[in-house]
C-alpha cells in the first residue's frame, strides 16, 4: 500500500541523506575564545592531527560519491591541481548545500555546536576545510595546522582564538602569525547559502587557495621588510 507523506513535511535531499551516515567528527571540546582553555585547545589540536588523514578519506569519498569529484591529483599536486579542486567544490556547495542551510547557527553560534546528528553538515565543511587546508599546507610549507593563541584576538572575542586552523609564522612587522580560518569559511556557505560572492569566477575558496600556496600575505610583509627593514 502506497502512503503519501503530510502535506507540508520538508523533503529530505540527495545530501542530507548521505549525511545521515557520516561519521562525525567529535572534536573533545566544542567553542572559542575563553570558553575553551589552552589546555583543552591542545587536546582539540592533538585530536585534529591524529585523525586528520581519516577525515581527509572520508570527505574524500563524499565528495567522488555526490560530485564525481577526484581529490587525489590536489593532494599530490597542489600548485598545479588545487585552484581546480577549489571550483570543483564550490561548484558542489552552490547545487547541493542549500539543502543542508541552517541560517539559525550565525556567524559564531555554530562553533559551540556539537557536530553530530542535526548539526553533521558542520562535520562535512570542517571535513572541507580540512581537504582545502591540506592542499595548502603541502603545496607552501610556510603553513602549518595550529592554534590561534593571541591575547589580542582573545580580548576581542575573535572567533579564530583557541581554534584549529592553518598558521604561518610573522614576517617582518606583523609580530602575530598569519591565520587561515578555513572552517569559518565552509560553514559560512551553511548558515549564508545565497552569497553572491561564490557565483563569481574569482570566488572566495579559489582566491584563499590560490593566495596561501603563492603566500601572498606573508610576500606582502617580505618586501616591506627590505624596503623598510627594522632597525635595532
Amino acid at each position: 500500500m502506497l502512503t503519501r507523506k503530510p502535506a507540508g513535511a520538508p523533503a529530505v535531499s540527495g545530501l542530507a541523506l548521505a549525511l545521515a551516515d557520516y561519521p562525525p567528527y567529535l572534536l573533545p571540546h566544542p567553542g572559542y575564545g575563553k570558553d575553551v582553555s589552552i589546555a583543552q585547545a591542545h587536546e582539540n589540536l592533538e585530536w585534529f592531527l591524529a585523525h586528520r588523514d581519516e577525515r581527509l578519506a572520508l570527505v574524500s569519498a563524499l565528495v567522488q560519491q555526490r560530485a564525481g569529484i577526484d581529490t587525489a591529483p590536489a593532494l599530490a599536486d597542489s600548485l598545479v591541481h588545487g585552484a581546480n579542486l577549489a571550483d570543483a567544490l564550490n561548484d558542489w556547495a552552490a547545487r547541493e548545500w542549500p539543502a543542508v542551510a541552517r541560517p539559525e547557527w550565525g556567524a559564531t553560534r555554530w562553533a559551540s555546536l556539537p557536530r553530530d546528528r542535526d548539526h553533521i553538515a558542520l562535520s562535512m565543511a570542517l571535513d572541507v576545510a580540512i581537504l582545502l587546508g591540506e592542499v595548502i599546507r603541502r603545496g607552501n610549507p610556510d603553513w602549518r595546522w595550529g592554534l590561534d593563541l593571541s591575547k589580542v584576538n582573545l580580548k576581542d572575542g575573535m572567533l579564530s582564538t583557541r581554534r584549529v586552523m592553518l598558521l604561518a609564522d610573522p614576517v617582518g612587522q606583523h609580530t602575530e602569525p598569519f591565520l587561515l580560518d578555513l572552517e569559518d569559511q565552509m560553514v559560512s556557505r551553511i548558515w549564508q547559502p545565497k552569497l553572491y560572492d561564490y557565483q563569481l569566477p574569482g570566488h572566495p575558496w579559489r582566491r584563499v587557495v590560490e593566495q596561501s600556496l603563492r603566500g601572498d600575505h606573508m610576500q606582502a610583509y617580505r618586501e616591506q621588510a627590505k624596503q623598510y627593514p627594522i632597525r635595532p
